[in-house]
């Protein structure tokens, strides 16, 4: 059975959720790591993130990832080489490494 998650918070109806093919939780550092066909969908939005590795930190209330990483929605698209999901859900920061730089199309509103 593949991992599945749900993320509720107080500011929308809507739960933000993960899945991957694979994933281990570690006991003594509270985190999960998710390995394959990762996909994190923001509650309260459309948008979708899609990678290959991430690691929920129950401490700090976070995703992250250092793999290849993209995003698709109504506000636009971005693709990157690692993120970080933070602040409840409300900030992504998406980063790319050497050459490799993070790009983003925004579509109007």
């Amino acid at each position: 059975m593949s991992p599945n998650m749900e993320f509720k918070s107080t500011d929308t109806e809507s739960p933000t959720r993960v899945s991957a093919a694979n994933g281990v939780f570690d006991q003594t550092t509270n985190k999960f790591t998710l390995t394959g066909h990762v996909v994190i969908a923001a509650g309260g939005s459309d948008f979708v993130l899609r990678t290959e590795l991430a690691v929920v930190d129950l401490d700090k209330s976070t995703v992250s990832g250092d793999k290849h990483v993209e995003g698709n929605g109504s506000a636009g698209h971005i693709v990157g080489e690692s993120f970080l999901v933070s602040d409840n859900g409300r900030s992504l920061d998406v980063k790319g490494r050497g050459d490799t730089k993070a790009w983003a199309t925004i579509n109007e509103q």
